[in-house]
């Protein structure tokens, strides 16, 4: 098993062979983009994302920075 990352909930070498867990990593790197004052398009999270878990938490992050 791959090294453990103490930032990320998951191994990094499953990630690429799991999807679930792969869009985990692009929520968290979506997600630290917004505290660092990045835009994104609520249209983009909602069509590139599977799984409604991360779409919704992309989503809320985006409602408290104020984008709609």
């Amino acid at each position: 098993m791959g090294a453990r990352n103490s930032n990320i909930n998951t191994d990094i070498e499953i990630a690429f062979t799991n999807d679930y867990d792969f869009e985990a990593f692009v929520a968290e790197a979506v997600i630290q983009n917004l505290n660092m004052g990045a835009y994104v398009d609520v249209t983009d999270v909602k069509n590139s994302l599977k799984y409604d878990h991360f779409k919704k938490i992309i989503l809320d992050y985006c409602a408290k920075k104020g984008i709609k």
